[in-house]
């Protein structure tokens, strides 16, 4: 569950959430959410687009912390170390999935690295390195690997003729094969200035390919608590505390000829230190959120004025935007998931302080700057193995696990399954069709009929034995394919077809199934998805290691192997890149006006076509979810439009695609009731 702060449910859920503080933190900490949730109810609603939102994972939640950090892996993300609220130093390692909304803690096989605080954090190809931070005896100067494939800590490679310090509250950011390491502090008095509390300004480089330390360029300001990100090919520093004081002020430092530059900062935007910058890669944007404006007394238990703003700096343009409101908080941790992976953008952050006192509370920033990615649309036709019939865990179904693992590439993409236990080629062939009176009728809900009311991009059929084993002949089944084709090929809908699967029949029903297997191989070709091979004896029996128990259905291991030879097919980046135009002509489309914008109860989107074709339109929320779809439709060249009946829609930002071949013409729509 995700609580939204809207103007129906915020007051609700944020004294919820402070009923809920106040028995852990106290009334102090408690008020200050309270006064927060007001001021968002007040204004966020009627200037933003953009939102923060507090989310209610399920799973093994984090103890609350500050001074830790969080990777961010596909739509996983690794959270490491920090400072507990007793003021222990932690070494535990949590995953959250985003696509779920769940934590999770993991479990791994080797010795963690030690317990820490302030130290940094990267993703580099699937894995996460950390560097340095403050250790119980002291600065620390080491690094650690994570890899979540093995579940293991490692140490890598650290070599080079000139190696940095140890230190605390500095700035990392990965940079192509590069980690750029700029700043920091050392020992643990923050406010002291001797040369033994020296605040640092030396920028490094550490060859995340084969551990090679290289020294960059001295930054004119040293400084520490300050954010860092990577724009692909230059590196931003933004903010922090110097030898001056706390700072607004914005560095890019360019790898390539080693050299810091300053640059223009957003006017009167305030100085901030611990606050958290992320990066979207994919619309490049820098997002700067909370911190504090001030220190008072000794290290970060000093920090006092938490801020809530969220700023974002377009590196494209240059422009600077302040956005939502969001928690008051200091030293958190997040990270930015892109659109691609997670159907939205989204920034998620875990704990930090508020009024000095450690937060345990997952929050997520969701960007109006870069639109939802549309998903693929699958369904499934079959019986009992599609069902989920014979794993020991139902999760552990190939359809499950399928779409698992669809989701965890872009959380918009949906495996409807229709499949039911006991059913054959007769039960899902087209409404209408008639069938012999000693055969099953198709069922009108669960049949090709149906599945393509569901405007799907894809259709997938499992259908394993059940003919066999009723005696319906192969060249029966061929034929009940057949009908099923040519309605799906009637709405230029593609369907895969799984082979038959071993099953412990009579000689004659292994024969049935054999053939039929290899049938589907020579009528289908590519279309086809092998669900025998490994599987089988050579018999036609199911593989012992393989069997559930009852020498019909698949088992755990077997769903887990049907599931990776239906990835293998590729169907969802497929149909991702696959054109529906006409002919393979590749067709110019344009938008011509999109009007009223905003709008009430309707609008009306123009657009020019310069070649027949048949396109596709979809409208999403600003949460990624599906609020509109046009099946696909013919249109000849010349301007046309589509009229959006709005009637029913709450206010807030919307997205269009309209998909034209190759083409995807994208809008954004505001709705204000």
């Amino acid at each position: 569950m995700i609580k939204t702060f809207d103007m129906n449910t915020t007051s609700i859920d944020f004294f919820i959430l402070a009923d809920k503080k106040l028995q852990r933190v106290g009334r102090t900490t408690a008020v200050v959410y309270v006064i927060w949730a007001l001021l968002w109810l007040l204004v966020a609603p009627s200037v933003y687009a953009d939102r923060w939102m507090a989310a209610t994972p399920k799973g093994e939640i984090p103890s609350a912390r500050s001074g830790h950090t969080m990777v961010c892996i596909g739509t996983m993300i690794y959270l490491f170390g920090g400072k507990s609220e007793s003021g222990e130093l932690l070494n535990d390692l949590y995953c959250y999935d985003a696509s779920r909304n769940r934590w999770f803690r993991e479990v791994i096989e080797t010795s963690p690295p030690p317990a820490r605080e302030g130290h940094t954090a990267v993703a580099y190809f699937g894995k996460m390195f950390i560097f340095f931070g403050r250790g119980s005896g002291g600065d620390l100067d080491d690094i650690w690997c994570y890899n979540p494939a093995t579940k293991s800590w490692y140490k890598p490679p650290s070599k080079g003729t000139a190696k940095p310090e140890g230190r605390f509250y500095h700035a990392t950011a990965v940079c192509r094969d590069w980690a750029i390491i700029y700043g920091g502090r050392q020992t643990q008095n923050l406010l002291k200035t001797d040369s033994s509390n020296q605040i640092l300004g030396d920028t490094w480089r550490y060859n995340l390919k084969d551990g090679t330390w290289v020294k960059g360029s001295v930054n004119p300001h040293h400084r520490y608590g300050h954010s860092m990100v990577c724009s692909g090919v230059k590196v931003y520093s933004f903010g922090g505390a110097t030898e001056q004081g706390i700072t607004s002020d914005l560095w890019v430092y360019d790898p390539s000829n080693n050299t810091w530059s300053e640059a223009a900062p957003m006017e009167g935007m305030l100085g901030r230190v611990f606050h958290l910058s992320t990066y979207d890669d994919e619309n490049k944007i820098m997002y700067i959120w909370g911190g504090s404006t001030r220190l008072i007394g000794n290290g970060p238990t000093g920090l006092t004025t938490e801020l809530g703003e969220t700023w974002s700096l377009d590196l494209n343009t240059g422009t600077w935007t302040k956005k939502a409101e969001g928690p008051p908080l200091t030293q958190a941790a997040g990270v930015f998931i892109p659109a691609s992976q997670l159907g939205s953008a989204n920034m998620v952050v875990f704990g930090g302080l508020s009024n000095t006192s450690p937060q345990q509370d997952t929050f997520i920033y969701q960007a109006s700057d870069a639109a939802p990615i549309p998903g693929v649309y699958i369904v499934v036709l079959g019986s009992s193995t599609a069902e989920g019939t014979g794993p020991q865990d139902p999760h552990n179904a190939w359809v499950n696990r399928y779409r698992d693992f669809l989701k965890s590439e872009n959380v918009n993409h949906q495996v409807i399954n229709l499949a039911k236990g006991g059913y054959t080629t007769y039960h899902i062939l087209p409404t209408n069709q008639s069938t012999p009176s000693y055969r099953p009728k198709p069922d009108p809900q669960r049949n090709i009929t149906y599945a393509l009311s569901l405007m799907p991009d894809a259709i997938i059929i499992n259908l394993p034995s059940n003919d066999a084993s009723s005696n319906y002949s192969v060249a029966e089944q061929l034929q009940n394919y057949d009908s099923v084709l040519v309605a799906a090929w009637s709405q230029k809908v593609p369907v895969w077809i799984t082979t038959t699967q071993p099953r412990n029949l009579s000689e004659t029903g292994r024969k049935n199934l054999m053939e039929m297997r290899d049938s589907t191989f020579s009528r289908f070709g590519k279309y086809a998805i092998d669900f025998w091979s490994e599987l089988a004896q050579s018999n036609g029996m199911i593989q012992p290691q393989y069997d559930c128990g009852d020498g019909i259905h698949l088992n755990d291991a077997a769903h887990a192997i049907l599931c990776q030879r239906v990835i293998a097919k590729d169907i969802h980046r497929g149909l991702m890149t696959r054109a529906r135009q006409k002919n393979g002509i590749p067709t110019s489309a344009r938008i011509v006006s999109n009007y009223p914008n905003p709008f009430n109860s309707a609008t009306r989107i123009e657009f020019e076509i310069d070649a027949p074709v048949e396109l596709s339109y979809q409208v999403f929320n600003i949460a990624g979810q599906l609020i509109f779809s046009m099946p696909v439709t013919s249109f000849s060249a010349g301007v046309h439009h589509i009229l959006l009946d709005a009637t029913e829609w709450s206010s807030g930002i919307y997205f269009y695609y309209l998909k034209v071949g190759h083409q995807v013409l994208r809008g954004k729509l505001t709705c204000i009731k």
